[in-house]
């Protein structure tokens, strides 16, 4: 019944559309229905044109992975399974938000926040993929992401614990957890990417 709920209440704070309501609210338009469809911050930007908007939409997106980090190292320190569901059920609450019918944004922002406070060392790796992924293999912002999400889950299991161990901010220390936590949550944000890359590819073609 623990579990259920903590999968509950996660889901809701990721399920909170920030994006939609920023954009509706500073823009008066309808982010669902316009541009990519996508509820991030990408096209937030987009479709409102500012840089402002879409930064703060990026920020509360990541907020929501923080607080659900920061309240399992609070309040259930000892108890793993609250951090491994609250991690992933926020970010699937970010993608399929109950309030948008179960459409939502990609979840990069809300793995981002989740995992600056567990482990950025992981973000750096997916940073250093993403920018050779970008830069040398194609300068796309999707199959950057698919590569990195993929290219940084495989380096995050060659990774020494010894270097994990550095960047561990809430001193966790089951560094194994930590990297089947990013690889799942790598999946997630993986299929949230299909649709876009089935989509440019069938145009290169």
């Amino acid at each position: 019944m623990f579990n259920i709920l903590i999968i509950i209440f996660s889901y809701l704070i990721g399920s909170i559309p920030f994006s939609v309501i920023l954009v509706k609210t500073i823009h008066k338009q309808d982010i669902i229905n316009n541009g990519s469809g996508n509820a991030g911050a990408l096209n937030s930007y987009e479709i409102s044109g500012s840089k402002l908007t879409g930064t703060m939409v990026m920020l509360l997106d990541a907020l929501k992975g923080s607080i659900i980090v920061l309240l399992y190292h609070f309040f259930f320190r000892d108890n793993l399974n609250v951090l491994l569901l609250g991690s992933i059920w926020v970010v699937i609450g970010h993608n399929l938000s109950i309030f948008l019918k179960f459409k939502g944004g990609r979840g990069l922002a809300t793995a981002a926040g989740i995992f600056i406070l567990i482990n950025p060392y992981l973000l750096i790796m997916w940073l250093f993929v993403w920018l050779a992924s970008y830069f040398m293999i194609r300068k796309n912002v999707h199959i950057a992401n698919s590569i990195a999400l993929i290219g940084a889950s495989v380096m995050a299991f060659s990774t020494p614990n010894e270097m994990l161990a550095i960047f561990d901010i809430l001193k966790i220390g089951n560094y194994l957890i930590i990297k089947i936590l990013f690889s799942i949550i790598s999946v997630i944000i993986l299929v949230k990417h299909i649709k876009p890359l089935r989509e440019l590819f069938s145009k290169d073609i």
